[in-house]
């Protein structure tokens, strides 16, 4: 196809779909209306504008609108249906509710990321759906009318999910708020491109291009052949991740504090194995009874998941947790003023999983015993050619060509007797780059930096300062003041080679 021959095909599409839209716009207008004529009031009708979202989003497959958030990032598309799920106008899998809350409706907002959405379950099977039923099913008379509003977007992390609610708490007043956390909660939130396609960049940091840091599939304890290092709280940005989302979860609660009713946040940790990690990093700054971690055997138990592969709670799953949380909810009076009457089951349940999931999370040596389970990290990163034991271990900003990003973060071991960081690399062509400045990081500490010339050597021999004595896994990071564009798309934007980067 010629040039010209694709832009006249694209023209013609483009036409093609302002006339869809028009014709579908009058059509509705006139069903609304009885009108032959194109009415601007009908336009302005929120029933006509939902029936024109869901028209043209029926044969898209992408799911995602962006937000002008930049720690939220996206939502989902606002009033859409694909099979059993339905958004709303907030782009929440979730009915149509009243932002300002009703009189007599006692709100419980989960907060959370796919756990919470349901992915891959029908939205009556989700934990939110069977607790709210249950809960109105249970209450004692006078019988308030109970939400359970799902506020969850597949792969949002902690911050995010904190952003999105401590900005419109006080329109929201929740009577209680619970948190779902899984062991992917510290990655990077990627934006959105056209037709609601999941990007390769995430809008909290545009200065790092398409520099993704993410968890190198966490679910290591799953049998798969993979290394999680984001989740550990070994390194400066694992370290750091975690801070920040401590510090997102304090400043929920301190806003939620300065409500009237001052409502209640459960953290709920689904970390299996990695559980004792998120205590020592997060967890210990909490309040215990703020918290429930849920046992190991929710996480390993495949007759919860939704699939032998996919560890998303099944509807069994998801019936187990909602059992769980109205027995917490009765036992840490968690609804001052509403009384819940009892339900066995789930009392027993509550009173089982709570202290088991604690106990494990709390033991230094089941941290132990999950450092030995996971392979440790090497100390030599040699490119092009990465092993998988190397890959693994990069946080983001480097891709298999050794091409490094505008942000790149990876982790290594320090063997006994390092006294010395080396770095090898060199800069890429591009006469844009010249000029151009690379910062170089060794955990908290600045050591060097690389001032780039079109394909210039690049060389860093410096000692391990002292400060960094005593710590077995070293954070090496690389920070570039500008980049170029690679890719057929021209989107991947890196700065230069990377060839070695060694403890030694």
């Amino acid at each position: 196809m010629t040039l010209r021959h694709a832009v006249v095909v694209l023209s013609t599409l483009c036409v093609g779909l302002a006339l869809t839209c028009a014709l579908l716009f009058r059509g509705l207008a006139q069903a609304k209306s009885g009108s032959v004529f194109f009415g601007e009031d009908a336009l302005r009708d929120p029933e006509v504008q939902r029936q024109v979202i869901q028209k043209l989003t029926e044969g898209n497959n992408n799911t995602f609108d962006s937000h002008p958030d930049a720690d939220v990032a996206r939502v989902l598309l606002p009033n859409s249906l694909r099979g059993t799920s339905t958004t709303n106008a907030m782009g929440m899998r979730e009915r149509a509710f009243a932002l300002e809350k009703p009189a007599g409706v006692v709100r419980i907002v989960l907060l959370g990321d796919s756990y919470v959405f349901g992915l891959n379950v029908a939205e009556a099977e989700r934990f939110g759906a069977v607790l709210e039923q249950e809960l109105g099913a249970r209450a004692a008379e006078p019988q308030p009318r109970f939400e359970c509003l799902h506020l969850a977007v597949n792969s949002w992390n902690i911050e995010s999910e904190c952003a999105y609610l401590r900005r419109q708490l006080d329109r929201l007043r929740p009577n209680l708020v619970i948190q779902v956390t899984y062991s992917n909660d510290l990655d990077d939130v990627t934006g959105v491109r056209g037709f609601g396609t999941e990007a390769s960049f995430a809008p909290r940091h545009p200065e790092r291009g398409d520099s993704l840091l993410l968890d190198r599939f966490a679910q290591s304890f799953l049998g798969q052949d993979t290394r999680n290092f984001l989740s550990r709280g070994e390194d400066w940005e694992s370290r750091t991740r975690f801070a920040g989302a401590l510090a997102a979860v304090q400043r929920l609660r301190a806003t939620m504090a300065e409500l009237p009713d001052a409502p209640r946040h459960l953290l709920v940790v689904h970390w299996g194995p990695l559980a004792p990690t998120l205590y020592a990093n997060l967890g210990a700054e909490l309040e215990a009874d703020t918290q429930l971690y849920l046992p190991l055997e929710l996480a390993t138990d495949k007759t919860n998941w939704v699939t032998p592969i996919d560890p998303h709670w099944s509807p069994k799953g998801n019936a187990l947790v909602a059992q769980c949380l109205y027995g917490t909810i009765r036992a840490r009076n968690l609804l001052p003023g509403v009384t819940l009457g009892a339900w066995p089951e789930a009392d027993a349940l509550a009173a089982a999983w709570a202290p088991r999931g604690l106990e494990f999370a709390r033991d230094p040596e089941n941290r132990r015993r999950l450092q030995e389970l996971l392979k440790n990290p090497v100390a030599v990163i040699d490119l092009p050619e990465l092993t998988k034991a190397e890959a693994g271990q990069v946080h983001g900003g480097l891709d298999r060509e050794g091409r490094v990003s505008p942000y790149c973060s990876l982790v290594l071991q320090r063997p006994a007797g390092a006294r010395e960081l080396v770095v090898r690399g060199r800069a890429l062509p591009d006469v844009a780059l010249k000029g151009a400045r690379t910062r170089i990081f060794l955990e908290e500490l600045e050591l060097g930096a690389f001032e780039l010339a079109p394909d210039a050597e690049l060389a860093l021999d410096v000692p391990i300062p002292p400060a960094l004595d005593g710590r077995a896994f070293l954070n090496l990071r690389f920070e570039s003041s500008d980049y170029v564009y690679r890719g057929d798309d021209q989107r991947h934007c890196v700065v230069f080679q990377l060839q070695r980067a060694a403890l030694e």
